[in-house]
């Protein structure tokens, strides 16, 4: 019997959520309701709902996740079908990398606001060491004043 390997994790899950006496290891999603189902997805990772329902029959799969599952390969894209075909562990994997790809995305730009910060910061500092006269020599000119300047070098405006 292969499903004999998973009767220990059955019965530790089982006593561990549910106090009625273990049932026989489902064979199917459907020997069990619908709360029962969901607590076993989220048991271990989803690991022994995937070792107790998975399809591992090529045919029965669809051809791109049966290619992957072949070639050892895990498309994110793929996530939902990870899932409608047993293999839960696989699609919180997934998941879990989404979700930390989402929380590396949010601390690099949280990294780099605070670097802007302090920089911001150390050159309002710096500047305020410096002299009125200094400071204004830091100030980019308007565009008025850039005109004003060329055209008192091209002596078409009193000096």
């Amino acid at each position: 019997m292969t499903n004999s390997l998973h009767l220990d994790a059955f019965c530790q899950f089982w006593e561990m959520n549910f106090n009625s006496p273990v049932p026989p290891l489902p064979q199917q999603p459907s020997d069990l309701s619908i709360t029962q189902l969901e607590q076993l997805r989220m048991f271990d990772g989803g690991k022994l709902y995937q070792n107790l329902f998975r399809i591992t029959d090529p045919k029965k799969l669809p051809a791109n996740l049966a290619r992957d599952l072949a070639k050892g390969i895990v498309d994110y894209q793929n996530k939902d079908l990870y899932r409608e075909h047993g293999w839960e562990h696989e699609a919180q994997r997934i998941e879990q990398a989404e979700v930390e790809y989402q929380q590396k995305k949010i601390n690099d730009e949280i990294a780099a606001m605070e670097k802007r910060n302090a920089e911001t910061q150390a050159r309002n500092e710096a500047r305020s060491k410096l002299s009125f006269e200094q400071r204004m020599l830091l100030e980019p000119l308007t565009q008025e004043q850039i005109i004003n300047n060329q055209m008192k070098y091209h002596g078409r405006i009193g000096r």
